[in-house]
């Protein structure tokens, strides 16, 4: 009778923690934001497919907190039909979301689109697939009442930064999209005593550094920015689109130096020396490499949980043959 009941308090606890999950919180911008304007009049130079009248992203260096403001132009039923839905990503071990609005601009009109109970938060794992799971979660609303024709604006703050970068910044954003943008702005704030170092690729590296009360600002907009085409099968790693990066690393070097901190290792178990004595006991030193590789190619399974810092620091090698 006892595990009837308990089983009972699960079941109906279940609907209130989802419920509970799926609460967004909801403020203005910060102080050191600086919102951007939404251009409404004319005509998108993307008339039937996908356009951004607005791509907004601010940093803040020492706040750990990114800005993003986007403004898509439902130019029609088709872009309704696949982009009238709001999707935020973020890594909940050591970031959060706070939304700011979600808003449809119509006739000149401002319509509020926000509504608590359309607001469903996923663990999705895109990776899965392939072995790898990072504990992503999505925030996803779908918008009703959208229609051909209007503008579909959304901002929030993302707040936290990767663990594994020791406090350290880096970022790389976009100067062209393979969708034309009518007005792109990016901008970010450190204190002057971080410096920041920024690169350009493929795009004129125009930026303005202004310094006040203590800040540095870094700032580079576009505007009428054309789509570009970006053929079939690339690999992924080809940069197809130029961007600028913006670094606390100043060399090469550094960013080596930081790299090899996180391969480090420990000293060996005594399960893991256990291990492999067994499996080179009287073995060469060839065989046994050989016989070490072979046993962790068929003996290990391939996983990757790379939640928080180990999206970029691997695991240590006790553990791993530990959890084969």
């Amino acid at each position: 009778m006892l595990l009837r009941y308990l089983l009972l308090i699960v079941c109906l606890s279940i609907p209130l923690m989802s419920h509970a999950q799926n609460k967004v919180k909801v403020a203005p911008p910060a102080d050191w934001v600086k919102v951007q304007d939404i251009k409404t009049s004319g005509s998108p130079k993307a008339e039937s497919g996908l356009s951004y009248r607005l791509i907004d992203e601010q940093y803040h260096v020492s706040r750990e907190e990114v800005y993003l403001h986007l403004a898509t132009h439902m130019s029609s039923n088709d872009i309704v039909q696949s982009f009238a839905t709001v999707e935020m990503v973020y890594y909940p071990d050591y970031q959060d979301i706070v939304l700011h609005h979600i808003e449809v601009i119509r006739d000149g009109q401002v319509i509020d689109k926000f509504r608590a109970s359309d607001v469903e938060i996923l663990r999705q794992e895109n990776q899965k697939n392939r072995g790898i799971y990072d504990k992503s979660n999505t925030i996803l609303i779908h918008l009703s009442d959208v229609k051909k024709g209007d503008i579909l604006s959304y901002a929030y703050t993302r707040k936290g930064a990767q663990p594994a970068l020791n406090g350290k910044f880096y970022t790389k954003c976009n100067t062209q999209y393979s969708v034309p943008v009518e007005n792109l702005h990016i901008r970010v704030v450190a204190p002057d005593d971080r410096l920041i170092h920024h690169k350009a690729s493929f795009v004129d590296t125009s930026l303005k550094i202004n310094a006040d009360a203590g800040e540095v600002e870094y700032k580079w907009s576009g505007s009428d920015l054309s789509a570009i085409r970006i053929e079939n099968n690339v690999p992924y790693w080809h940069e197809a689109l130029p961007y600028i990066e913006f670094s606390e690393w100043s060399t090469w070097k550094e960013v080596n130096d930081w790299a090899l901190s996180n391969y480090q290792l420990p000293p060996v178990d005594n399960y893991t020396a256990s291990v492999f004595s067994d499996l080179t006991e009287n073995l060469s030193t060839l065989d046994a490499i050989d016989t070490i590789l072979t046993f962790v190619q068929e003996e290990v399974r391939y996983l990757g949980l790379e939640e928080g810092e180990f999206a970029l620091k691997p695991r240590q090698p006790n553990q791993v043959l530990r959890n084969k």
